[in-house]
């Protein structure tokens, strides 16, 4: 299977992105499927050929990320020794993934130690954006709830009786 390097394999050897590829699967979702549920255990790492796939948490699905760039990758909670996933990962569009089962990813990344430092080096990275990224939101809504917006008091004059 041919995959065009993305930021996340960009710099990595060749002959190691191939056996990453062959051990791949290519899935096509609808809109609206399911890919993996929060809590659900983990079993694959993805990466988005094309499409839209948003990750959410809780009962009510609060998006927390958006998935639509070809190379972006998810499902890493199952390279890191987590035995679930902690969000919920949906398609919002039509959708096609490479799948890899984590113990393959695993033996590959074992066989070639400086491929794979590389490798989580980069997952690091993207877990570590995804995390400023969460920071960033807290802050703005931590910021909006210390600062009430008073109106301009139109409403309360409305409902007064005169």
């Amino acid at each position: 299977m041919y995959f065009k390097q993305s930021d996340f394999f960009s710099g990595m050897d060749h002959a190691f992105i191939k056996d990453i590829m062959e051990k791949a699967e290519k899935r096509s979702f609808e809109a609206g499927e399911t890919i993996f549920s929060e809590g659900d255990q983990t079993r694959h790492f993805y990466i988005l050929i094309k499409g839209h796939v948003k990750l959410s948490i809780g009962r009510d699905g609060h998006t927390v990320f958006v998935i639509n760039r070809a190379g972006e990758c998810f499902g890493w909670s199952s390279l890191v020794n987590r035995a679930r996933y902690s969000a919920s990962a949906v398609c919002a569009a039509p959708t096609t993934l490479m799948r890899l089962e984590k113990t393959h990813v695993g033996t590959i990344l074992e066989n070639r130690p400086s491929e794979g430092l590389i490798f989580m080096q980069r997952l690091a990275e993207m877990i570590s954006d995804r995390l400023m990224m969460s920071y960033r939101t807290l802050g703005s809504l931590a910021l909006l709830a210390s600062h009430p917006s008073e109106g301009t008091g139109q409403v309360q004059e409305a409902l007064e009786p005169a």
